[in-house]
């Protein structure tokens, strides 16, 4: 069964999670190369949308498509936990920031 990162687009494809978290990991090396953190950018990348991987989410996209009223699912937490356990408080707060925005911490 395949697992979907977003509800079908305005063409009616869906995007695979395994391409979209591979997709923004690359991405986010890229971004990371020029001071030197193109490693934890691209791990931050594969991990950030780890909550869409439940069925929950899944649930939450077809839904979505069949105009069914639904709650809101947190996708981002996983993600940011993870990041945040091994890159400490400021990993986690990139994660979050990527879904909403970065608080400022001082």
């Amino acid at each position: 069964m395949p697992i979907w990162a977003h509800s079908r687009n305005v063409a009616g494809k869906r995007h695979l999670l395994v391409d979209h978290l591979r997709g923004t990991a690359e991405l986010a090396r890229r971004f990371g190369e020029p001071f030197g953190a193109d490693n934890f950018c691209y791990s931050a990348g594969l991990a950030h949308d780890l909550g869409k991987v439940t069925a929950r989410w899944q649930e939450y996209l077809d839904h979505r498509e069949r105009n069914v009223a639904t709650a809101r699912v947190n996708h981002k937490s996983p993600g940011a936990d993870l990041v945040g356990r091994v890159a400490g408080e400021y990993g986690r707060l990139i994660v979050e920031g990527h879904h909403t925005a970065i608080p400022n911490c001082g």
